[in-house]
C-alpha cells in the first residue's frame, strides 16, 4: 500500500468513527439491498456484465454478484448504481475465475 492510499484510509476512517456513520459508508464497498424478492439496488456497482429474463450479472469491486431468477428488467442503472425487478431466485458472489459463495 502506497503511503498516500495508507493515509487516506486512515482517513476516511477517522472521518467515519468522528460522524458516527458505519464503516462502509465511505469506503468502495459495494452494498445489495434485498426488497423482497422481487427488487434489488446494487450500490457501487462497476459494470452491468450480462442482462436476460432469467440471469443478470453485475461486477463489483473486487468480484461479481449473479442473480437468477424470471421476469428480470432492470429498470434504472446510473453511475455506480443498478436497480433490478424481478422473481428473484438466488443471489451469489462469484470472484472472477471462479465463485465465492
Amino acid at each position: 500500500m502506497t503511503r498516500v492510499a495508507g493515509w487516506k484510509r486512515r482517513l476516511q476512517e477517522a472521518a467515519t468513527d468522528l460522524l458516527g456513520l458505519p464503516p462502509d459508508a465511505l469506503g468502495d464497498v459495494s452494498r445489495v439491498t434485498c426488497l423482497g424478492a422481487e427488487k434489488v439496488v446494487v450500490e457501487n456497482a462497476t459494470e452491468l456484465l450480462h442482462v436476460s429474463e432469467t440471469r443478470i450479472e453485475v461486477a463489483l469491486t473486487y468480484q461479481d454478484l449473479v442473480l437468477e431468477g424470471r421476469e428480470f428488467t432492470v429498470t434504472l442503472v446510473s453511475d455506480r448504481e443498478v436497480h433490478i425487478e424481478g422473481a428473484v431466485s438466488c443471489i451469489r458472489y462469484q470472484a472472477r475465475g471462479g465463485v465465492i459463495s
